[in-house]
């Protein structure tokens, strides 16, 4: 204490006993930086010398750093993405109004925010949707001779229920995707061939693999979303029971835009990333390799061309029972020898135990039953 009194006496600090261990120092009024007892402390230490207070370790209790879920999603996303290839943009949050009318689906009936003082009417407000700026960026590129593409984008989109806004518009994270072009380069001996609507689905169900999100909580649904191609087109959705959540869009532009933009065929999805967040998981599931062989089923069934593949496997899966492993479309034909309006779906069964080797009696039970949900629920035909 006596020792404090000094230093402060060397900066001719009055200073006197205030009971209880502490000191009251009356600062003159030339010294207008000090105004806290932490700049007192420091005048303290500064005289003391700040190399003969002992160190001592930092106590207390701490939070490790890390990622949130959606930081580690997008995280995720981008690296899966990159690593395949595609190559990130960023485009801007600013748009024209005209690009605010289109593929306006995810906004589900929200109105585009306007900007109070825009620079341009070019940008005048904020994005609805993440795609218009990936065909600009798209035709830019095409422009200058660089048409094979595969871009992506990460970025928000903005809605509100206002003419003129009162509260916060509504900000929702969203993944853009663009294809177009040609799969690989020219080589002597292989022949590039353009990109099409599966390369973009393949896209997308990768990126849901790789998060871990199983796959029959994700359904593609083949209807015709509005801006897009009426025949090449999908809409993605959550399933959560018995209900679809809309989760986002894909195919191929429509004609009329796609001569607009002055582009080839073109294809771009966008998916909201907010049910991702929910449903992803890190945690990695190991399994046994198989001990038992498989056993394998094919199936030519003749449907109407109205039903969906993805139906089709969905009856069996629920139908096979516990054996089925694996279910894969390896052929759809159309042809007038199976009558107008009809088409023949092919499909590989996978059927395994894990413990021991399954008998064809149990095969073909598992297998009977499938066809039966088929023909009843979808009055599909063994094709002959």
């Amino acid at each position: 204490m006596l020792e404090v009194k000094t230093l402060f006496a060397r900066l001719h600090f009055d200073c006197g006993d205030a009971g209880t261990g502490l000191i009251e120092v009356e600062v003159p009024t030339r010294r207008g930086d000090i105004s806290l007892d932490v700049d007192l402390m420091e005048e303290v230490a500064r005289l003391y010398g700040y190399d003969n207070i002992p160190t001592t370790a930092i106590e207390g209790a701490t939070t490790p750093g890390g990622l949130t879920k959606p930081q580690a999603v997008r995280r995720a996303i981008r690296r899966l993405l990159t690593h395949g290839g595609w190559q990130e943009v960023l485009g801007y949050s600013f748009i024209h109004p005209e690009q605010a009318e289109t593929f306006t689906l995810l906004g589900n009936g929200g109105k585009a925010v306007k900007l109070a003082m825009p620079m341009s009417e070019d940008r005048s407000v904020l994005r609805t949707s993440v795609i218009p700026q990936l065909l600009d960026i798209a035709a830019y590129n095409a422009n200058r001779k660089q048409p094979d593409l595969a871009l992506f984008e990460i970025g928000n989109l903005f809605h509100t229920e206002e003419e003129t806004l009162t509260k916060q518009p509504q900000e929702r994270p969203a993944l853009g995707l663009l294809l177009c072009g040609r799969r690989g380069n020219k080589q002597w001996n292989v022949q590039p061939e353009a990109v099409d609507f599966f390369d973009l689905k393949g896209a997308l169900e990768t990126v849901i693999q790789y998060l871990g999100i199983p796959s029959e909580e994700v359904v593609f649904a083949a209807d015709r979303p509005a801006d897009y191609h009426p025949g090449r087109s999908a809409s993605i959705y959550v399933q959560d029971g018995e209900s679809r959540v809309l989760l986002g869009t894909l195919g191929q532009i429509h004609p009329e835009l796609q001569q607009a933009k002055d582009l080839q065929d073109t294809y771009v999805a966008e998916i909201l990333l907010e049910p991702l967040y929910e449903l992803a998981s890190s945690e990695i599931v190991y399994r046994d390799l198989p001990r038992f062989p498989a056993m394998e089923r094919d199936l030519a069934i003749v449907v109407d061309e109205s039903v969906e593949a993805g139906a089709l496997m969905s009856t069996i899966r629920e139908h096979a029972g516990e054996l089925l492993q694996n279910v894969q479309v390896f052929d759809v034909f159309t042809g007038s020898k199976l009558g107008e309006g009809k088409k023949s779906v092919a499909i590989a069964l996978t059927y395994r135990h894990q413990e021991r080797t399954l008998t064809d009696d149990e095969v073909t039970g598992a297998t009977d039953k499938a066809i039966q949900a088929l023909t009843e629920t979808f009055g599909a035909e063994l094709r002959k």
